[in-house]
């Protein structure tokens, strides 16, 4: 019997290409019976860049899977970028698009597979997808290292009013976002607002989209194999040394994780990365219609433009209302 997985991307012209490269993945590492329902959020992908994504989906997803693109425009564009230039962190207007996912899905979506652009699955999605939410909405792994404080710096950061508002003076473990099963019927009862509310509110929270999550789902999320989603950070730890997990637990999350997130600079696109499993990334690049595209300095020069030029609008537009 076939399933039908939904899965989300949020990403702009810089992360095009790398998130081309992730549902490249997804497609090759679906099961027979799999059917992936991908949605693109896009925020300012180029013309030319979303005619690539297509191109790889024409060639590798015809009749098992689907693409719906979500062009993040007008009023919500304006908030995105309202709460890019507001906070004191670099992340872009793109990695708050996935808390608008409950409005911009279909009604008929009830759950979603969120996935940052930066990563590569290596197994279908459907073991993730079948996992029971029970009494949750978001299934996640914890955050490596496995105690960095973050619950501590959150409770510093936020007032007491809304530190026992939800419940962090208790403990519950702070999840990665990068990979999410989120349920999407409590965002859109209300949580999508919260979630913005609290972002506007605390514009120096250290991860903001994925702090307020933290926040806002700190009782209502459980931690999932690590597996699912392992970070760059699972690669720091020597033979020796403390960590997050058992040995066999580290052993696993090094050598057979079924998503792979290159979490961290440099990224395998970028020059000197030196991640172990980069060979897998270029294995999928070289499904998408990217690889026409020459790898050089000047195209590399090129691709830094985008960057360059939102990070610049966001300090003239910080200047100006000082």
């Amino acid at each position: 019997m076939s399933k039908t997985i939904s899965v989300a991307f949020a990403s702009d012209d810089v992360l095009a290409m790398p998130m081309t490269v992730a549902i490249a993945s997804l497609l090759a590492t679906r099961a027979p019976d799999t059917m992936l329902d991908i949605h693109a959020l896009s925020c300012g992908i180029s013309k030319r860049s979303e005619a690539r994504v297509r191109r790889t989906m024409a060639e590798h997803g015809k009749d098992v899977a689907t693409l719906t693109w979500h062009p993040i425009e007008g009023a919500r564009a304006d908030l995105l970028q309202k709460l890019y230039t507001k906070s004191d962190r670099p992340y872009p207007p793109a990695a708050y698009a996935r808390l608008l996912l409950g409005e911009l899905l279909p009604a008929s979506t009830g759950k979603v597979i969120y996935l940052d652009s930066d990563v590569v699955a290596t197994t279908d999605l459907g073991p993730l997808w079948d996992m029971p939410m029970d009494d949750v909405d978001v299934l996640a792994i914890t955050d490596l290292p496995h105690d960095g404080g973050h619950d501590e710096r959150l409770r510093r950061t936020l007032s007491p009013e809304d530190v026992r508002r939800y419940g962090l003076d208790a403990y519950h473990g702070y999840f990665q976002s990068g990979v999410l099963v989120l349920a999407l019927g409590p965002l859109r009862a209300g949580l999508d607002r919260e979630l913005l509310d609290l972002l506007q509110r605390y514009p120096q929270l250290t991860f903001p989209d994925q702090d307020a999550l933290n926040v806002v789902f700190a009782a209502r999320h459980r931690l999932i194999d690590p597996r699912w989603n392992a970070p760059t950070a699972s690669y720091w730890y020597k033979e020796g040394d403390e960590t997050p997990y058992p040995p066999d637990v580290m052993q696993s999350l090094r050598e057979t994780p079924f998503i792979i997130h290159f979490s961290g600079r440099p990224k395998p696109w970028e020059p000197g990365s030196t991640h172990p499993l980069a060979h897998r990334w270029q294995t999928f690049f070289e499904m998408t219609a990217w690889t026409s595209r020459k790898r050089t300095l000047l195209t590399r020069a090129i691709d830094r433009i985008p960057r360059a030029r939102r990070v610049i609008g966001k300090r003239l537009r910080r200047l100006l209302k000082s």
